[in-house]
């Protein structure tokens, strides 16, 4: 029987118990990258490890293309450059093909009432229940109502209507409504 990994790893200098070793195996992750400093057109950053240490970069950043254009000879503002870029607008192009005449070039065959009927899916499953939705009185009360349930109740009630009686006791509306003419008030 040879040496185990363990064993091994403590002869090529490894120091520590069998489970620093089996942490060790874990690898390092990456923490987070923060851009750390700023010198000119070079950034630099730092990766920050999951098990503690950093490592860090240099990126040197190249030129704008305005830069760049100003260089090769552009003059003008940087606005005026963008303006630049934007072209006539082109011709109108021709209508692309239908989708039943896509599937037809690719190996559909059939009529397009067809080919129609054919997207039409079977029915799915029906879905489960969905949970009860709240009264209007908790909605009432979500929305600044102050009380118990009966108070609330009682503020739907609304002040009386005027009766539709004279004060000889007859329709106001008597012969000019047929349904004062219909109703007889006491």
């Amino acid at each position: 029987k040879g040496d185990s990994a363990y064993d091994i790893a403590c002869g090529f200098g490894f120091i520590g118990t069998i489970q620093d070793w089996l942490n060790s195996l874990g690898g390092n992750g990456i923490e987070k990258i923060e851009k750390t400093s700023s010198d000119g057109n070079v950034d630099t950053y730092t990766i920050f490890y999951t098990k503690g240490g950093t490592t860090t970069f240099t990126v040197t950043n190249g030129k704008s293309a305005y830069e760049l254009a100003v260089e090769n000879g552009y003059q003008g503002t940087l606005e005026e450059w963008l303006a630049s870029l934007v072209g006539e607008t082109g011709a109108q192009g021709a209508d692309g093909k239908s989708a039943y005449e896509l599937a037809v070039e690719n190996g559909y065959e059939g009529t397009l009432d067809e080919w129609l009927e054919s997207l039409v899916g079977a029915t799915g499953v029906p879905g489960a229940t969905g949970e009860d939705g709240k009264s209007a009185y908790e909605l009432a009360v979500e929305n600044g109502f102050e009380g118990s349930l009966e108070e609330w109740l009682t503020s739907l009630v609304g002040s009386s209507g005027e009766d539709r009686r004279g004060r000889n006791g007859r329709c106001r509306r008597r012969g000019r409504s047929p349904r004062c003419r219909r109703r007889r008030y006491r």
